[in-house]
C-alpha cells in the first residue's frame, strides 16, 4: 500500500519529466511503448531507425517569425519557420500543442536539407492532422518543383490522399480511395505514409488511424458512392538526387510545383516524424495506439 501511494505521488508531480512519468506507469502495469512518445531512452522501441521527429509544441499563440522547431530527438535535425503574414499559430493539439495554419503560401515550416532527409533508400512518414478538404493540399514536400527528383504528399480536394516519387520519366503515383466527408471534418487522425524507395506504386501504404486504406475491401472510411476504381502508377526513369531541396512541413514557396495540383495546408499539424525504413502495418498499428494512449 504505501508503495502504491509513493508511486501515485510521483505520477502527479508537476516537476516530474515525462520520461519518469512513463517508466512510473509501467510499475502500474500500463504498457509504456504504449505511451505517446516515439523516442524515449529508456524505452527505445520505435526510435529504431526513426530520423526526424517534431512534437510543435509552443505557447498558445502566433508562431515567432524566423523561430525554431526543435527536435524531438537527441541530433535531430530541427526546422525553421517562416511567418511574415503570422498565419501559422501554436493551437491545441493531439498531444500538448500543433500548429494551425490558413493556406498562406509564404509562410512556411523547413526542416531544410538535413543528411539524414536526404535520398531516402525507403520511408515512414507520420503526421496527425485536422482538417477540412475541399482545396489540394501538401502535406510534405521534398522536391525539385516535381521535375525529376524527390517525392511529396497531398490530401486532395476529393478526400484522397496521393503520395508521388518524382520521375524524370514519369512520376510513380498511390491514390487512396475517397474517404467519406464524415471522416475528414475537423477531426483528428493520424496519417502514416510507408515507402519502400522503389518507384513501383505497389511499394507504397498510406494508413489512417493505424490501418491501411485500400480499394475492394469493406471500410466504413470509403466513400463507396465516389465511385472509385483503383489508380497508381509505376514511375520510370532515374530520379536525380534530392539532397539540395529543402523537406517543407507547411507552406507552399516557390518551385513546389506538384501533379496533382496543390496549395499550402489548411488546418492543424501535430508529431510529424520519419523513419528511414518502412514501418510493417503491425507497427503502424501499434503506433497509432501508443500515439492514442491517455
Amino acid at each position: 500500500m504505501e508503495f502504491a501511494k509513493f508511486v501515485l505521488a510521483f505520477l502527479f508531480l508537476p516537476s516530474i519529466s515525462f520520461a519518469q512519468n512513463l517508466f512510473f506507469r509501467g510499475l502500474l502495469g500500463t504498457d509504456v511503448t504504449e505511451c505517446r512518445v516515439l523516442y524515449n531512452p529508456q524505452t527505445p522501441g520505435f526510435a529504431a531507425n526513426l530520423v526526424a521527429y517534431w512534437n510543435m509544441d509552443g505557447t498558445i499563440g502566433t508562431v515567432g517569425n524566423g523561430s525554431t522547431l526543435a527536435s524531438a530527438i537527441a541530433g535531430g535535425p530541427t526546422a525553421t519557420v517562416t511567418n511574415g503574414s503570422s498565419s501559422l499559430a501554436y493551437a491545441t493539439g493531439i498531444l500538448n500543442q500543433g500548429i494551425t495554419a490558413n493556406a498562406t503560401a509564404a509562410d512556411i515550416v523547413s526542416a531544410g536539407t538535413p543528411a539524414v532527409l536526404n535520398d531516402l533508400s525507403a520511408g515512414s512518414f507520420m503526421m496527425w492532422i485536422k482538417a477540412t478538404t475541399g482545396t489540394s493540399r501538401k502535406l510534405f514536400y521534398k522536391s525539385d518543383n516535381n521535375g525529376s527528383a524527390g517525392y511529396f504528399f497531398i490530401m486532395k480536394d476529393d478526400r484522397r490522399f496521393v503520395f508521388v516519387k518524382v520521375a524524370p520519366t514519369t512520376n510513380m503515383q498511390k491514390f487512396t480511395p475517397t474517404l467519406t466527408t464524415a471522416y475528414l471534418s475537423n477531426a483528428w487522425h493520424q496519417v502514416i505514409v510507408t515507402w519502400d524507395g522503389s518507384l513501383n506504386a505497389s511499394g507504397v501504404k498510406i494508413y489512417v488511424d493505424g490501418t491501411e486504406v485500400v480499394y475492394n475491401v469493406a471500410d466504413s472510411r470509403i466513400d463507396t458512392s465516389s465511385g472509385d476504381t483503383s489508380y497508381s502508377q509505376n514511375g520510370s526513369g532515374t530520379p536525380a538526387s534530392d539532397a539540395s531541396y529543402p523537406f517543407y512541413l507547411l507552406g507552399n514557396p516557390g518551385s513546389t510545383s506538384t501533379n496533382p495540383a496543390s496549395s499550402a495546408f489548411s488546418g492543424t499539424m501535430d508529431e510529424f516524424a520519419v523513419w528511414n525504413r518502412v514501418l510493417t502495418p503491425a507497427e503502424v498499428a501499434r503506433v497509432y495506439r501508443h500515439q492514442k494512449c491517455n
